[in-house]
């Protein structure tokens, strides 16, 4: 089953969750819809530096762009 969730914040995200096989990727809209969060069977594939992801006048470290 899959699901969809939307996060608040100071960037919004969206979480595109796969309940049965334990994967997860979260995508930051406002941020040039880059992946921030990939989880492939509950495990963390993706690094991503949030104090970059966090200040709009830096460019992120890490992520994909969509």
């Amino acid at each position: 089953m899959f699901k969809l969730d939307h996060r608040d914040g100071p960037w919004p995200l969206i979480d595109l969750i796969d309940v049965d096989a334990g994967s997860i990727a979260t995508i930051a809209p406002g941020r040039g819809g880059l992946v921030t969060r990939w989880c492939a069977r509950h495990h963390e594939v993706l690094y991503l530096d949030e104090a970059t992801f966090l200040d709009a006048d830096k460019n992120v470290r890490g992520g994909i762009p969509v």
